[in-house]
């Protein structure tokens, strides 16, 4: 199981939002993907930054 540490890969990104790995990479390209940093080749996801993206894609129900 996937743990939220501090930073993310690409693959533990996809595992736990529970979406393929090539959704991320699409995502990530064309812009509308969580926020990321860039270590040499490397590409990580901040815990906080991925926090935000799952609350800014929360849809509450009218009741």
């Amino acid at each position: 199981m996937v743990q939220l540490q501090e930073f993310l890969t690409d693959k533990d990104l996809a595992k736990l939002l529970g979406i393929s790995l090539d959704i991320v990479r699409s995502l990530r390209k064309r812009g509308k993907g969580i926020d990321y940093y860039r270590f040499g080749r490397n590409i990580r996801y901040h815990r906080d930054d991925v926090l935000k993206y799952i609350n800014k894609n929360k849809h509450e129900l009218q009741r």
